[in-house]
């Protein structure tokens, strides 16, 4: 057998465990699933840094047991617990809270460049222009009267 096959996960099914998966609620099945998403992500992004364990307990003054549990993908992380791994490890917090599947994904988003610049005049209405406009004084706020303004000009 190739090592490749000999690392490979079996896959393994069990009425008792099918009977205990159902049991989850999916709720809690929703928080596993960020936690260990967060975990895997941390993990990734140490390893793209080149930063281990040891190196980011200290970088955020904590105990390297701390990150073990955090890498372990049971922690119920905090926003600040994250804020302050997003920013040592150089990303969002978004990026720690999404699967790579999701990180692959094509954006929704489509970018347009420009390549040429154009000058716009400030455009000036038909019905108002400052210049040509006669100057009245208002003496009094219109009326409305029947959907009609009645007006009071000097």
């Amino acid at each position: 057998m190739t090592m490749a096959k000999m690392n490979r996960a079996r896959k393994y099914t069990s009425s008792i465990i099918e009977e205990i998966l159902k049991s989850i609620p999916p709720l809690e099945k929703e928080r596993t699933k960020y936690r260990m998403t967060i975990a895997a992500r941390i993990d990734d992004y140490m390893r793209e840094a080149g930063i281990n364990k040891t190196e980011l307990a200290r970088r955020l003054s904590k105990n390297p047991s701390e990150i073990t549990k955090w890498l372990s993908g049971t922690h119920n992380f905090t926003i600040d617990t994250l804020t302050e791994i997003a920013f040592e490890l150089k990303v969002s917090i978004a990026d720690l809270c999404m699967s790579k599947k999701e990180m692959t994904k094509k954006p929704d988003v489509t970018f347009i460049q420009i390549t040429d610049t154009v000058s716009v005049k400030n455009p000036t209405t038909p019905w108002f222009d400052p210049a040509t406009m006669p100057s009245y004084a208002m003496t009094k706020e219109p009326e409305i009267l029947y959907g009609k303004q009645k007006e009071n000009y000097a």
